[in-house]
């Protein structure tokens, strides 16, 4: 690294132009039990988006996917095995990715692109 051969280190810099943020979200298989829990239980306002989100859910679904996410009381593997339903983690993934860019809007961030 220190002798910068061009066919194992790359540098660059930062053109002179503008720059600006892109909120680049996961697709399936980046959901687990527990994620953004901790912003669930600090953050009103990304609470309040989560919770929206799953209201737009058939009930049984959105409690489904309540108990796999955000309940402690479920054993790790359980809710684990659960989220490899596409039915329940995609809609998960989904509402965690708005509630963020919300989140992150409302924290004064905004995204040159959503990706």
């Amino acid at each position: 690294m220190r002798q910068r051969d061009p066919r194992r280190v790359f540098s660059h810099s930062v053109g002179g132009g503008a720059t600006s943020v892109v909120f680049l979200f996961p697709g399936g298989g980046a959901q687990y039990p527990g994620m953004a829990r901790g912003l669930y239980e600090s953050e009103a306002n990304f609470r309040r988006s989560v919770d929206e989100g799953l209201s737009y859910l058939p009930a049984g679904v959105a409690e489904e996917i309540r108990g796999l996410w955000l309940n402690e009381a479920t054993p790790a593997g359980e809710a684990a095995a659960g989220f490899l339903r596409p039915s329940l983690q995609l809609p998960a993934i989904l509402i965690v990715a708005v509630a963020l860019a919300r989140l992150w809007v409302e924290w004064g961030i905004q995204p040159g692109a959503l990706i």
